[in-house]
């Protein structure tokens, strides 16, 4: 059987379909190095994928997965394709030997570094919003809500200041207003300034989020309180992104250990269309260990 060999510095995007009736599967695949437009699987979920003339048995890898050698989840073909796509260390010409295989368990290593270094960006461009945060308020606009166009990064996507009038109330005075300004501020440091890496998902036919078979509990919170983890993933035609969620209660206290690693990606497990402007998708790097709960 032909393997797939990819050229990752060769970006061509892909199609993959599948028709089903009565338990058989066929498959369809196309490339063009000028994109084109995603086939449905199963009637809603959408993948892109990206291969350089790649040759597979689409019939026989769709059968696998659907007769329940890996189940019958689109996630575990895509995982498996992505897997070989990225980090197969063949040549394209070369099949493996019988027995052996040449793919290596990096893609997963790959999303988690591109996850640390933004991450690394993240906290340099929090602490640097953390000290600037009294002096860019001195200059904002009171009647926009606006911070002057060298320190927008700083800002909140979904809120001018002086923030959420359903948490910081509705100040008077012009005192009142930059005292919460400020603290709105040093509760969202620096939010614009990761919004370039802000994951957008493919989107089915009704406007929800393609999202892979969470782990663990797609409740877990600190508010309301739900102790324990959630793992997600989801990805999109460019990348595969990962939200980890972990909430555990000290011994004794009222309080909680909280860590989010990852993309904010949650919500949409519980049903939430996607809205670019939200900021559900955002990256995520956060430990707090004594967090209320509620």
């Amino acid at each position: 059987m032909a393997r797939c060999y990819i050229k990752p510095r060769k970006m061509h995007r892909c199609q993959w379909g599948m028709d089903s009736c009565f338990g058989m599967a066929t498959c369809s695949y196309s490339c063009s190095a000028m994109g084109g437009i995603p086939r449905t699987m199963l009637g809603s979920a959408q993948r892109h994928r990206h291969n350089d003339d790649a040759d597979c048995d689409c019939n026989r890898t769709w059968k696998t997965v659907l007769h329940g050698r890996h189940g019958t989840s689109l996630v575990h073909l895509s995982e498996r394709l992505e897997s070989t796509a990225f980090c197969s260390t063949a040549s394209d010409d070369t099949d493996s030997a019988p027995g052996k295989t040449n793919e290596l368990p990096c893609r997963d290593v790959i999303v988690f570094l591109r996850w640390l270094l933004i991450s690394v960006y993240a906290i340099i461009t929090t602490i640097a919003a953390m000290l600037i945060t009294p002096i860019a308020v001195l200059f904002a606009d009171q009647k926009t809500g606006l911070l002057p166009s060298i320190f927008r990064w700083m800002e909140t996507p979904d809120q001018l200041l002086p923030g959420d009038p359903g948490i910081v109330g509705h100040p008077v005075t012009y005192w009142d207003w930059y005292k919460t300004s400020c603290k709105w501020l040093w509760r969202n440091p620096a939010y614009r300034a990761t919004d370039p890496f802000k994951f957008a998902p493919l989107v089915s036919g009704a406007g929800m989020p393609v999202l892979d078979a969470p782990k663990g509990n797609i409740n877990v919170n600190n508010q309301p309180f739900v102790p324990g983890y959630f793992y997600g993933t989801a990805e999109n035609a460019f990348h595969k992104v990962f939200d980890l969620f972990i909430v555990w209660k000290w011994p004794g206290i009222n309080k909680c250990l909280r860590i989010r690693f990852g993309w904010k990606l949650q919500p949409w497990y519980h049903g939430i269309h996607y809205d670019p402007a939200s900021v559900v998708g955002m990256h995520v790097c956060s430990i707090t260990p004594f967090m209320s709960v509620g």
